[in-house]
């Protein structure tokens, strides 16, 4: 069984984030290692981690636009830079 062919087939369809254990060859009851290495990549694409990062201290809405600002006139900086 290909990686490509076990990811395909590990996906739960329906679900936000889960991942199935498959059997194979090598580890008949299921391949743990294979699963939550695929478990992790979905979490992190999906990015309920760095929500939950975020949500640790209470930011105010004038924080976070205060941030947006602040990194929107670096990334202009960046970009001026180069020009």
């Amino acid at each position: 069984m290909s990686k490509q062919s076990k990811h395909q087939k590990s996906i739960v369809p329906g679900a936000g984030v889960a991942v199935k254990v498959l059997p194979t060859k090598q580890y008949p009851k299921g391949d743990i290692n294979f699963a939550l290495k695929a478990f992790k990549r979905e979490l992190k694409e999906s990015g309920k981690i760095q929500e939950l990062k975020d949500r640790r201290h209470f930011i105010s809405k004038s924080q976070k636009r205060r941030e947006e600002i602040n990194s929107a006139k670096y990334y202009q900086w960046l970009d001026d830079q180069k020009q």
